[in-house]
């Protein structure tokens, strides 16, 4: 596979225009959001869509849908037009998203980022029951064995525990 084949999906801290542009350049696809204090150079508003089927629930409401560059003539104008999609949360949050994927429908850009967040939620998981303190090896087949293996091991000692009667946790 190539680069083409994926849509990157990263933290705002990664916050970087000229990036966005080779990345564009290259055609590699990416959604990250915005910082509340980013500076737009808006082009038009697009049509607010959303997919067939229901990706997002009711308690998340897209608000905003519009093509710019990023930046302003004075700072770190983008060469590239991007899309900037806002939605409210369902904490009443509001979020900016910018991605460089026109055809794919407004819900479709929030849910990618939305699921980005499950994904953190799943190492913090990791991280916090599985404990695993050194991969052993650094290749992607060599880490998901790692984790596969530590998750059928704390699936099995979760299964044992829950029949033991021992008052100690078998974790300790």
């Amino acid at each position: 596979m190539t680069e083409n084949n994926f849509i990157y999906v990263f933290d705002k801290g990664y916050i970087d225009y000229k990036k966005f542009d080779e990345f564009s350049n290259k055609g590699i696809c990416f959604i990250t959001r915005l910082k509340d204090n980013a500076a737009l150079t808006e082009i038009n508003n697009l049509e607010i869509t959303y997919s067939e089927t229901m990706l997002l629930d009711d308690s998340i409401n897209i608000i905003e849908d519009i093509t710019c560059y990023l930046g302003t003539k004075d700072i770190n104008m983008t060469k590239e037009k991007y899309r900037v999609i806002t939605v409210v949360d369902s904490e009443s949050k509001i979020l900016t998203f910018v991605t460089n994927i026109f055809e794919y429908t407004s819900e479709d850009i929030s849910w990618l980022y939305k699921k980005r967040w499950e994904i953190e939620l799943f190492f913090k998981w990791i991280k916090q029951n599985l404990k695993i303190k050194k991969f052993t090896g650094h290749s992607l087949n060599a880490v998901m064995m790692q984790i596969v293996s530590a998750i059928i091991t704390f699936i099995i000692v979760k299964l044992i525990q829950g029949v033991s009667k021992t008052g100690h946790g078998l974790f300790n």
